[in-house]
């Protein structure tokens, strides 16, 4: 009987905080890794980090502001062992919304929400067949907006929505849909230290709950 293909899990907005942080943790579990960003330099230095440690990496560059790259990068990446984690981390700030020009807000709308969608739309059949997880990076401004960050405030709460809804639909056929509502600014050495925010999505992902606030606060239970 053939063997089947180590599943994958991808992390799309594979930055140098949570998102490589997410990619660092979950290649840990041993699945293999599919990076999505759109730095291109940047994601080859994640991969050789993560081929030095022993995980199997691929990665794909696309443009969060375009949802269709983001779906055909999902899907390339799937295509080689079925999605089991999709970890979507992409955000844009755009200032305030009375100062934010209509195109800007319609990208910024495109990385914060659409892309998060497209992905996990390009993933489903593999998440179902996996029973597998979304991870949804989620921020204090959903639940605190603020009128500098009006558009990013927008953005973190149209992603919150998405994420109760698609736990909604996707948990009926067993797929887990979580956000961690990161409550502050992350940086190394804090307790909203990436690595620690990703242990953190990571036990949010094998809980009961869909939506977790991560204040700092308990930070050393993470």
């Amino acid at each position: 009987m053939d063997t089947p293909p180590p599943t994958t899990a991808l992390v799309v907005g594979a930055g140098p905080g949570i998102g490589a942080s997410l990619a660092r943790a979950l290649a840990a579990e041993g699945h293999r890794i599919g990076l999505v960003a759109r730095d291109a330099g940047r994601l080859g230095r994640l991969a050789a980090d993560l081929s030095g440690q022993g995980a199997d990496v691929a990665v794909r560059t696309a443009d969060a502001g375009r949802a269709e790259e983001v779906a055909e990068a999902v899907r390339a990446l799937g295509a080689d062992g079925p999605v089991e984690v999709l970890a979507y981390n992409a955000a844009h700030r755009a200032g305030r919304l009375t100062d934010c020009g209509l195109d800007e807000l319609r990208h910024a709308h495109e990385v914060n929400v659409l892309s998060a969608l497209a992905a996990v739309r390009a993933a489903r059949d593999d998440l179902v067949r996996t029973r597998g997880s979304v991870l949804l990076t989620g921020g204090g401004l959903a639940l605190r907006p603020s009128a500098e960050e009006g558009v990013l405030s927008l953005g973190k709460a149209g992603l919150r929505a998405a994420a109760h809804i698609l736990a909604a639909d996707l948990g009926e056929r067993g797929v887990r849909v979580r956000t961690l509502t990161v409550a502050g600014p992350v940086a190394p050495g804090t307790a909203f230290d990436p690595d620690l925010i990703a242990r953190a999505f990571l036990a949010l992902r094998d809980g009961d709950e869909v939506e977790r606030v991560w204040t700092g606060t308990d930070a050393g239970g993470a």
